[in-house]
């Protein structure tokens, strides 16, 4: 097991690859070929994290995002409902304080580790929001499929580490 040198649980919050045009249920939305070769992409860059453990949202977009490593590191993605993607009538405030308490549980679960959680757009909007008040709608914009940054609990407390973003390469 990987662990974080001085005993801090290192959690990458992951917004999952492109997903397809489609009239299927949202939850059921899978990723376009362009999210596929995100995701296989996605894969050498997460083994060089250290990983333990992967969780992610239940909807397929998401779970597509992370399998191909999953597969490869032989890691299977534990599912958790409060990762999914913000309900219709969930206000950004709402989505904050369900993101932070998934991600906080899911720390706690994993201390001295690295860990990734893959969960969607708004709830990435909702989690930097909340260690940085200026982080508005035009920047959740510019949130991309995939994007990433981590989060470092030390003795419980977490912090967002501004000199992390991890965004696809648009030629991708």
């Amino acid at each position: 097991m990987d662990t974080v040198q001085d005993g801090t649980t290192e959690l990458y919050t992951l917004r999952h690859a492109t997903p397809a045009a489609s009239d299927l249920p949202n939850r059921a939305r899978p990723l376009s070929e362009l999210g596929q070769q995100q995701a296989r992409t996605l894969g050498p860059y997460l083994a060089s994290l250290g990983l333990t453990a992967v969780y992610t949202s239940p909807f397929q977009r998401a779970v597509a995002s992370v399998e191909p490593f999953c597969q490869k590191a032989g890691l299977t993605p534990i599912v958790r409902e409060d990762l999914g993607e913000s309900g219709a009538d969930e206000e950004l405030p709402q989505v904050r304080q369900r993101l932070i308490g998934a991600l906080t549980s899911i720390a706690q679960a994993h201390p001295g580790q690295r860990v990734l959680a893959c969960t969607h757009g708004g709830c990435l909007w909702g989690t930097i929001s909340h260690f940085d008040a200026n982080f508005g709608y035009q920047d959740y914009r510019r949130i991309g499929t995939p994007d990433m940054r981590r989060i470092v609990f030390t003795a419980g407390t977490p912090r967002l580490d501004p000199n992390f973003i991890f965004a696809m390469p648009t030629d991708q």
